[in-house]
């Protein structure tokens, strides 16, 4: 963080790709998953899907998830990669974390589709990339 604070070079987006428009990030404070600001620093995760019955963001659970501590309610059910992430952001100072499968609305095409479309720019604009 002190690297980007204080580093005019670390400030830029290399990359030059737009800062994705309504994008969603898990709150690592506050456990829940919301829409986050233009200006909000998030990590963003890659990671092998293990189980394809893993547990998702959908249509169903998007307003319970949105709420402070829904995370915590369903805690077991989430990947102990995503876990492990959430904590580890948390843990140097990253409020925010983006991870597809908790912050796209996978059974929502239109949702989809547009985050998989940013895709590019969601990794781009990521303070850091965590890869596991």
């Amino acid at each position: 963080r002190n690297c980007q604070d204080t580093h005019v070079q670390c400030q830029e987006n290399s990359l030059r790709l737009d800062r994705p428009f309504g994008l969603m990030a898990v709150d690592t404070m506050s456990l829940c998953v919301h829409q986050i600001s233009s200006e909000d620093a998030y990590l963003a995760l890659s990671y092998v899907w293990g189980d394809r019955n893993t547990f998702l963001l959908s249509r169903d659970n998007l307003s319970t998830l949105s709420e402070a501590g829904a995370l915590t309610a369903c805690w077991q059910m989430i990947p102990q990669t995503i876990k492990d992430a959430i904590i580890l952001a948390k843990d140097i100072g990253f409020r925010y974390l983006w991870v597809d499968a908790l912050c796209i609305v996978q059974n929502d095409p239109n949702n989809k589709l547009r985050n998989i479309q940013q895709m590019a720019s969601i990794y781009a604009n990521a303070t850091a990339c965590i890869a596991a």
